[in-house]
């Protein structure tokens, strides 16, 4: 086999789009399906072509839980002070981080949260700079840099609006924090997380 890809299946019951295609390893998570449910089939594809589609999968997203409140962590002081002007509930202010891996996150208290969504609001015009960013979660002390990858910011969020992103993962996590792609800087105006404490 030389990769998968994952087909939607309509509601006339036939292939639909490509929704992930080169996949070379055996899970996937469709960070689209925020409410609802779909469908899925998978093919291998090879040099010789196309397999025929797997049986079908059918997913349906977990409720959203509500807005979590936590406490604003960064790396140092800076940008932990950082950290709290992209919760405060005004997208005119930002939190801007500059360099390489640069970070902000919340700690969610004892015990955790399970996570079922991100929201994004990019700093005016800087949504270019969280593309390919990550949201990490730790249960251990943000200092020891034992951080697992929840979900990515891919695509781009948009510039003016909120973008939602779906987390699989269902274990309660303490830390959460979002990290920027190398070289980029943390220019959000805003960011939510949801699920249930």
């Amino acid at each position: 086999v030389g990769s998968w890809q994952v087909q939607e299946i309509g509601a006339d019951g036939k292939l639909g789009a490509v929704v992930a295609k080169n996949l070379r390893g055996t899970t996937f998570a469709d960070n689209t399906l925020l409410t609802g449910t779909r469908s899925y089939q998978v093919t291998a594809v090879n040099g010789a072509g196309e397999s025929a589609p797997s049986a079908t999968v059918t997913l349906t997203a977990k409720a959203a839980g509500t807005k979590l409140v936590g406490t604003p962590i960064g790396a140092d002081e800076k940008s932990t002070a950082e950290a709290a002007k992209a919760i405060d509930g005004n997208p005119k202010t930002n939190a801007s981080v500059p360099g390489k891996g640069a970070w902000v996150g919340l700690d969610l208290g004892e015990g955790g949260a399970v996570l079922s969504q991100v929201r994004v609001l990019p700093w005016e015009k800087q949504g270019l700079l969280l593309q390919n960013s990550s949201i990490q979660g730790s249960n251990d002390d943000p200092k020891l840099n034992r951080w697992t990858v929840l979900t990515s910011i891919t695509p781009i969020p948009n510039q003016a609006e909120w973008t939602t992103f779906a987390i699989a993962d269902q274990r309660p996590w303490r830390y959460v924090r979002m990290v920027t792609a190398v070289g980029n800087d943390v220019n959000l105006a805003e960011w939510e997380l949801l699920g249930v404490k």
